[in-house]
């Protein structure tokens, strides 16, 4: 169990690292170092910000073309998260003064209102960019330091960091590195907001605010991009960050009869579907508690997305039945244990989860079934499914309580 603490402690602590360090840089580099120091020529930041933002567009397009093909939501809230914050650094770049423009407002205004834009219909950030091209003085220049733009700030960096911390639960469940590296680009983009603290064009903290932000994106979109590709799935992109169930993210990578599985349970009974998928969620919340690490975090979120995968041997009319099971109708349910152990036993890739399917349906005093097992001679994977596995709505107070008293008590 420590070694599996210090696992996680480890994973989260790199992760703070990922985009505090370089938030810290950028806060010094506008601050402090170098702020009088100027380094290239409007002529270069032209180039550098037009050709780079524009790539950025066609990544962030890309990601929210696969998002319709498939009809997915939530991969689209991340393209047009980050076309928001391309489109509009293109027309910073485009209104760099002295280049094809003179000084203008746009030049400005526009890399706020991309600190501001989030997730906003591409046809309206087209428009808002077109008019500020169409006229470059069409709003007022935002001026570094002052109350607004600091807030400004601040917020595009907060809602980049709980992007980048869902995206760091998905990683931890997947055990995968796409979902980090899209952690990761949202941290750098966020860290980018810090810009504003500066308020010489040209110097050390000027430029590290246009890597942070072009690398971020960069790696975001790609990063969902490949993962798409090698999946076949958008909702393993994102599900931790607009879905609350974990199956998304635990599907990542895992063998096909999982999925088979998971599908053949939808195909019998919707319900039971449903019940695993939030028992799924809670497990994960044990887990968490209990300070796991990634692959005993993966390990009881997929034991409890299957664990009543033995009902797919229980008779439909006694799994359906509208009233009362009789005592040897119950007795043929409670066999589904000893079905779905023996169902993980023929996967080379599930007979690590066996144990725990098995034992789900027990109880500390002894109580359960089939085995009658008492206190720690139940696997400790069913140990941590016992509250969850008969929470009846998700998410609840209550459950949730049930959820983490149930990890206080494990962690003793």
């Amino acid at each position: 169990m420590s070694e599996s603490i210090h696992t996680a402690a480890r994973f989260t602590g790199r992760w703070i690292a990922s985009w505090s360090i370089p938030a810290a840089v950028q806060i010094v580099l506008s601050l402090w170092v170098a702020t009088s120091v100027t380094i290239g020529s409007p002529t270069l930041l032209f180039w550098i910000v037009v050709v780079a933002a524009s790539l950025c567009v066609v990544s962030s397009t890309a990601v929210i073309a696969r998002s319709f093909g498939r009809d997915e939501a939530d991969l689209g809230f991340l393209g047009l998260f980050f076309y928001a914050v391309s489109a509009l650094p293109l027309v910073h770049g485009l209104t760099t003064p002295r280049v094809i423009f003179g000084d203008s407002t746009s030049n400005m205004t526009s890399v706020l209102l991309a600190g501001m834009g989030g997730p906003t219909w591409p046809v309206a950030i087209n428009v808002l960019a077109a008019a500020l091209l169409i006229d470059v003085d069409l709003l007022p220049s935002p001026t570094p330091r002052e109350p607004f733009t600091i807030a400004v700030a601040v917020l595009a960096f907060v809602v980049c960091v709980l992007l980048s911390h869902r995206h760091l639960r998905m990683a931890r469940l997947a055990a995968r590195p796409g979902p980090l590296v899209v952690s990761l680009g949202c941290g750098f983009v966020g860290s980018s907001a810090f810009v504003w603290l500066s308020t010489a064009r040209f110097s050390t903290g000027f430029w590290s605010a246009y890597v942070l932000d072009i690398v971020g994106v960069s790696a975001a979109t790609i990063g969902s991009l490949v993962v798409y590709r090698r999946t076949g799935r958008v909702r393993e992109v994102l599900a931790a960050v607009l879905v609350t169930e974990p199956l998304g993210a635990l599907e990542i990578g895992l063998d096909p009869v999982v999925h088979r599985f998971v599908a053949d349970i939808d195909a019998k009974d919707r319900i039971t579907r449903d019940h695993v998928i939030r028992t799924a969620e809670l497990a994960v919340l044990v887990g968490e508690e209990l300070r796991l690490g990634p692959t005993s975090l993966r390990r009881i979120g997929l034991t409890a997305i299957l664990h009543d995968v033995g009902k797919l041997d229980v008779p439909d009319e006694i799994l359906n039945k509208p009233g009362r099971l009789t005592d040897a109708e119950y007795e043929i349910v409670k066999l589904h244990v000893v079905h779905g152990e023996r169902l993980m036993a023929t996967s080379p890739a599930l007979v690590e989860i066996a144990a725990g399917v098995r034992s789900h349906h027990e109880r500390m005093d002894g109580g359960g079934y089939p085995d009658g097992l008492v206190g720690d001679a139940i696997p400790h994977d069913a140990q941590s499914l016992l509250s969850a596995t008969h929470s009846t709505q998700w998410p609840t107070p209550a459950s949730t309580e049930m959820a983490w008293a149930t990890a206080r008590r494990l962690r003793s």
